[in-house]
């Protein structure tokens, strides 16, 4: 998985969408509890909150999927980086009652499906046959280490009582560092999409 430079970016990158994406699904849990108290209505409230995060994923991943169909589009990746951190700021920014808190979670997860798509593609275009199941074994592994690591992180800000505020600042403050640098290693493909947009 490491020997080749750009499956290894590619598959950082896919990492990362999957530690983003247990973080935001960590989060929606824990501020259904914080809002319902753990009462009747938890399991209601984490649900509908993860299915908001699941909805902007699937609208995300549609736009992507056309937008690759006839050629892998890496300018989306720092596309959907920018999305993702429009997306986590507006979480800090909303109170966690407020119906928008869904609103921004949709944001959310299109960015980050945005983000996620070409990259797959683009790694599963790059594998060799013959080190096509040992690359993508490596890659699930690493994606799982990455939802791991997001959710130890955020059980463990949790368990300090770090607001949620706070929380989102900090994961879209490590979005910005990756879109800046997806966008500096990208740059004519995202010229190319803001072009064509």
């Amino acid at each position: 998985l490491w020997k080749d430079r750009r499956i290894k970016l590619s598959a950082a990158g896919a990492a990362f969408f999957w530690g983003y994406a247990s973080y935001l699904n960590l989060a929606a849990i824990n501020i259904a509890k914080q809002i319902t108290d753990g009462g009747n209505e938890f399991a209601v409230e984490s649900a509908i909150l993860m299915l908001a995060a699941s909805v902007g994923i699937f609208i995300g991943g549609a736009v992507a999927s056309l937008a690759c169909r006839k050629n892998i589009e890496l300018g989306l990746v720092p596309l959907g980086g920018v999305v993702m951190v429009i997306g986590t700021l507006a979480l800090a920014a909303t109170p966690i009652d407020s119906s928008w808190l869904k609103v921004w979670f949709v944001v959310a997860g299109a960015g980050g499906a945005l983000l996620l798509v070409p990259l797959n593609a683009n790694l599963q275009d790059l594998c060799p046959p013959k080190k096509r199941g040992k690359i993508l074994a490596g890659l699930n592994l690493l994606d799982c280490m990455a939802g791991l690591f997001a959710a130890l992180i955020q059980l463990g800000l949790v368990a300090k009582g770090v607001d949620f505020k706070w929380q989102f600042i900090g994961l879209a403050v490590i979005c910005i560092l990756v879109t800046n640098y997806s966008a500096r290693l990208l740059p004519p493909h995202f010229i190319r999409l803001m072009c064509l947009c």
